[in-house]
């Protein structure tokens, strides 16, 4: 089920403000939901990683690519990165390929727009003319590409999902240079959907889940058991938030808080939210039930610009 009713906003005393909306999204038979995937400001313009749309997800006239944020409320399409993918196939596509790309995550960096595909697992990256470029093919090892952030030395460090059934310690954090040499610089981790550096260099992770489940029966996916997490060496890290439901991404501020939004499933009914941490002062903050899960904003009409919500599809603020 696809429609136009993803959406940009910006948050104002707490509760989400329309920029843009009438963008593709989608929802699955298993209830998964795609939409605007990140958001990234490049020489002061706006612009939003859709992964709602193309034909494979019920939006054939709205592809997945990067938007730019118009000031009149519309978003403009800047990059089809969803053909682009189809013409240019990595070196071992997966059994389950994705024809419209699987995009996850970007950010502003280099004077170009980076960005992560974790179907068929690359880095590539978007100019405001629209150009793009594939910078590291990562397909080789099937690891999931997720979460980017800048590294220290020019480059980006990416981390990763790995594959199902998601086992406690086998993701991992990798530098790419910006000639797209691979390193890895982090082991150990589970389930990575979001990163972040200190002005220290200290890289910080968000942990999406952890705990393996006890079969094939059991979801992998587990409430309460996200963390984020701080490395300490190369092959360890300690926790610093726990007790999280399924955090999906990264951010720290020019104060060193850390931000990530919840949860990365079912937040279709207004439970979404963006949480901010303060771990200067050390220990682990273990929040657990602790978070309000009710809504104090008032609803959100997503469809914006010249678009019309569809009511198979759930809005995605």
């Amino acid at each position: 089920m696809g429609g136009p009713s993803a959406a940009v906003v910006n948050i104002e005393e707490g509760c989400p403000i329309l920029l843009a909306g009438g963008l593709p999204s989608s929802r699955d038979a298993m209830g998964a939901i795609l939409g605007a995937a990140d958001v990234a400001i490049l020489d002061g313009e706006i612009y939003t990683l859709v992964a709602g749309g193309g034909a494979s997800h019920g939006n054939p006239d709205q592809p997945n690519g990067v938007y730019r944020v118009e000031t009149d409320g519309t978003a403009t399409l800047v990059a089809d990165i969803g053909q682009w993918h189809r013409d240019n196939p990595v070196s071992a596509p997966v059994g389950g390929y994705e024809p419209d790309a699987n995009v996850f995550s970007m950010i502003a960096h280099d004077g170009a727009l980076w960005f992560v595909e974790s179907n068929s697992a690359y880095v590539g990256t978007v100019t405001s003319d629209g150009t793009i470029t594939r910078i590291a093919d990562l397909s080789d090892d099937n690891m999931v590409p997720t979460a980017i952030t800048a590294s220290p030395d020019g480059g980006i460090f990416i981390g990763y999902l790995t594959e199902f059934p998601f086992l406690d310690g086998t993701a991992k954090v990798s530098d790419i240079a910006l000639g797209g040499t691979v390193t890895d610089i982090c082991t150990g981790l589970s389930m990575v959907t979001g990163l972040a550096v200190g002005d220290d260099g200290t890289v910080y992770a968000a942990e999406m889940a952890t705990g393996d489940p006890a079969g094939p029966q059991d979801p992998p996916f587990l409430p309460m058991t996200g963390r984020i997490v701080r490395q300490t060496s190369q092959d360890s890290l300690e926790p610093v938030v726990t007790g999280l439901t399924f955090p999906v991404s990264l951010g720290m501020d020019a104060a060193g808080l850390l931000y990530t939004s919840l949860p990365a499933i079912g937040a279709d009914a207004g439970t979404g939210m963006v949480v901010s941490f303060d771990v200067s002062a050390g220990g682990v903050t273990d929040v657990a039930t602790s978070l309000p899960m009710a809504n104090p904003c008032d609803p959100l009409d997503t469809s914006g610009g010249t678009g019309t919500p569809d009511a198979a599809a759930t809005p995605v603020a």
